[in-house]
């Protein structure tokens, strides 16, 4: 059986553990120093927030909340005076509607009333039905 020599091939790239190193010191740093800028940030902003006094930001947050319970109370005003609206509209469509079906009753009742042996018109002597033709040659 043949026996194979295990021979190490230099890599044409360098060893990347150095560029790997130098590029997460460089990523730590740049998030320090992110870091440092924030709670910079967030320190004056908390001496900007103690520095209003309670009365104030009380008055701030009851103005708010008027502003958005009148808000609110015109947009249930709004739907209220929609649904009016609707309804009222569908109460004409109904007046409407129970009109024309009084008239067209009326004439019903005025043609269905009328003796048609007083304006002239006989019995018919012979009554016939018409075949109807068919509509298909299948039925």
């Amino acid at each position: 059986m043949p026996t194979f020599d295990v021979v190490r091939i230099a890599s044409p790239v360098p060893h990347r553990a150095p560029i790997r190193a130098a590029r997460t010191r460089y990523r730590t740093q740049y998030l320090r120093a992110r870091l440092h800028a924030l709670r910079g940030y967030l320190r004056s902003l908390w001496f900007r927030l103690r520095s209003i006094s309670p009365v104030k930001a009380a008055t701030v947050l009851v103005a708010t909340l008027a502003i958005g319970y009148i808000g609110l109370i015109a947009v249930v005003m709004s739907y209220a005076a929609s649904t009016i609206a609707s309804a009222q509209n569908v109460r004409n469509d109904e007046a409407q509607v129970a009109q024309l079906e009084a008239n067209y009753l009326a004439q019903i009742a005025a043609i269905t009333g009328t003796d048609y042996t007083a304006l002239g018109y006989e019995k018919p002597s012979v009554i016939a039905y018409v075949p109807s033709a068919r509509a298909t040659a299948l039925r």
